[in-house]
């Protein structure tokens, strides 16, 4: 059983990771600003160590909950404590045909529709990006993603992005369709999502759409994805730590970018299964746990 006391154990290891080993920054830009806020920045390993107080000043200033918004206030979800809700998975790069029970890559007309599928089904609450067009150019996929489930879907969205001119460019997109910029920063229908490597690794493209949604004043969720024995540790534990470091040192970058940014901590853990030399994030009691 997660006890208080087992959490602060866990909450203290994690500051300890942070503040003398640190997090690997892809981007100098983000290890600038790192620097700024008063960490401790090796431009030669290309890592900042974060100090306690900065993690814990980041804790308060990022808001416990806040809403993502429909198209209608129907579609309205309000991510706090005690709240679940529920998206598909993204981005697959193949899917099964639903009429020629063929497996095959996804175009965008195959994006399109699976968005119009999860806006009308009742039991998804918002739209994950779920398939990569494989007939875009690939430079632009993420974009033509955005474009496809946005129009097609009632309901939020959390757009997979990679880089910072593609935020920009989905950003300017739902911004016309609000009417404008301060109308999509007020009642923002879109959350950004990147992933931290793990261990310990801010790679470039999560530095980017993390400081860039920030930047414009959307909210955006980080998606840390430890496993026991492979990324992170074998304990649960030990696991556990190097992902809520991943987590609070993407939500430091937000903070220090803009106080107040709106952030959402993830992760999809798993274990390594040691017999077939692969990861196990579903169907294992051990991403239950760590969850």
């Amino acid at each position: 059983m997660n006890t208080r006391e087992d959490l602060q154990k866990i909450h203290s290891a994690t500051l300890e990771v942070l503040s003398e080993v640190g997090v690997h920054v892809g981007c100098k830009y983000a290890l600038n600003t790192f620097e700024k806020g008063g960490c401790h920045v090796d431009r030669e390993t290309m890592t900042a160590r974060i100090p306690g107080d900065i993690i814990e000043e980041a804790v308060k200033s990022s808001p416990s909950g806040f809403t993502l918004y429909g198209k209608t206030s129907d579609f309205d979800i309000c991510l706090a404590d005690g709240k679940v809700y529920h998206s598909p998975f993204g981005a697959a790069p193949q899917f099964e045909d639903p009429v020629t029970g063929e497996v095959r890559d996804p175009k965008k007309e195959d994006l399109a529709n699976c968005a119009a599928v999860i806006d009308a089904l009742d039991e998804y609450n918002f739209c994950f990006s779920t398939m990569t067009a494989r007939d875009v150019d690939s430079n632009y996929c993420n974009i033509h993603s955005f474009e496809a489930h946005y129009t097609r879907c009632r309901k939020p969205i959390l757009a997979s992005c990679s880089r910072k001119w593609t935020v920009e460019y989905d950003i300017e997109m739902a911004a016309m369709e609000r009417g404008g910029l301060d109308k999509l920063r007020e009642k923002p229908p879109i959350m950004f999502g990147c992933c931290t490597i793990s261990p310990l690794v801010i790679p470039v493209e999560a530095c980017e759409v993390l400081m860039t949604a920030a930047e414009n004043n959307i909210p955006v969720a980080n998606m840390t994805m430890s496993t026991c024995g492979g990324q992170a540790p074998v304990t649960l534990a030990g696991s556990a730590i190097i992902a809520n470091a991943e987590n609070l040192a993407a939500l430091v970058l937000t903070q220090l970018v803009r106080k107040g940014a709106r952030y959402v901590c993830g992760g999809s853990p798993g274990i390594s299964d040691m017999r077939h030399a692969a990861a196990a994030v579903v169907g294992c009691p051990e991403a239950g746990l760590l969850s």
